[in-house]
């Protein structure tokens, strides 16, 4: 079952090459979030890849080592996982920036003005907020896949000499799977 629920994401390498080329004609100002971006979509087309090359091997259409393809697929997802991180990171430190600068502005502005300048500044604060609240949650929702695909590499094994429960991994992916659902509501 778990080799049949698999076949579904057959071709989901496409989905990021086309994410890729929105990135590519969208653009970007700063240079350093779409380089990261279009790394992450490249790490996440590995593991798609991988995992392809893995179900294949699973159900003896290729003769692949399928231990060896689902390692690599896990050390794929790891690292798109740590460059979204990155980046999460990055833009919580630019939206706390933003926050601050904000919250100053409307206390210079409560001193002085009145009316829609201190309004617009309030709905600016409150849409940065939860850019942040999001971000938090994106960082959380990482944090838990990291203990998957970390296992699935091998790295608390050559880190720490030991691997991951399955309660670990089980609550990573819950953590992870709760609040994707709760981003979708």
């Amino acid at each position: 079952m778990a080799t049949a629920r698999k076949l579904f994401r057959l071709f989901k390498t496409a989905n990021e090459y086309h994410k890729i080329l929105a990135l590519l004609s969208k653009g970007s100002d700063d240079d350093f979030d779409l380089y990261m971006n279009i790394l992450n979509r490249i790490f996440f087309g590995a593991y798609w890849i991988f995992d392809n090359l893995t179900v294949l091997s699973a159900i003896k259409f290729l003769k692949y080592d399928k231990a060896k393809m689902a390692k690599n697929a896990s050390w794929c997802w790891f690292l798109a996982l740590l460059v979204g991180l990155i980046l999460y990171l990055r833009n919580l430190i630019y939206e706390s920036h933003n926050a601050i600068t904000l919250e100053k502005a409307i206390q210079d502005a409560n001193a002085k003005e009145k009316g829609e300048d201190i309004e617009k500044k309030n709905k600016d604060l409150a849409a940065v907020r939860k850019k942040k609240v999001d971000l938090w949650l994106n960082i959380a929702k990482t944090l838990g896949d990291m203990i998957t695909a970390s296992q699935g590499a091998g790295i608390p094994k050559a880190l720490i000499g030991r691997e991951f429960n399955d309660g670990a991994i089980g609550i990573g992916g819950f953590v992870s799977a709760t609040i994707t659902n709760y981003q979708l509501y």
